[in-house]
């Protein structure tokens, strides 16, 4: 008899832990929905202020920001440094590569995009 006893405390035990981590994982599916959800809303707003340019040939001693300069330039549209981070992406060869713009203030990027 002292057997079964023992086992039943047994059994409550990890039933009551059991129940303990079920409700744990039941708030962290919640937590996990509500991060989705809060990502899901910010992510569209900051993917607005970046843009990514190709074909822009790489040249030796020449930054990213030398570049942007020369199109900024081109554009007629002045930016100021501590507006945008600009880098290359991949390989620093000769070849073109992607440059990616990303803008501190989507106005900036929309009067970019609107110039002629």
């Amino acid at each position: 008899m002292e057997k079964l006893n023992d086992m039943d405390r047994k059994y409550n035990n990890l039933f009551e832990r059991y129940n303990k981590h079920s409700e744990i994982n039941e708030e962290l599916k919640e937590e996990i929905i509500n991060i989705k959800n809060e990502l899901n809303k910010t992510l569209p707003n900051e993917l607005i202020s970046i843009i990514i340019l190709h074909g822009i040939p790489y040249e030796v001693n020449e930054t990213v920001k030398d570049k942007l300069k020369k199109i900024e330039n081109q554009l007629q549209i002045p930016l100021e440094d501590h507006q945008f981070t600009a880098i290359r992406l991949g390989k620093q060869d000769k070849k073109a590569t992607l440059i990616k713009i990303i803008f501190k203030n989507e106005e900036i990027e929309k009067s970019l995009i609107a110039s002629p």
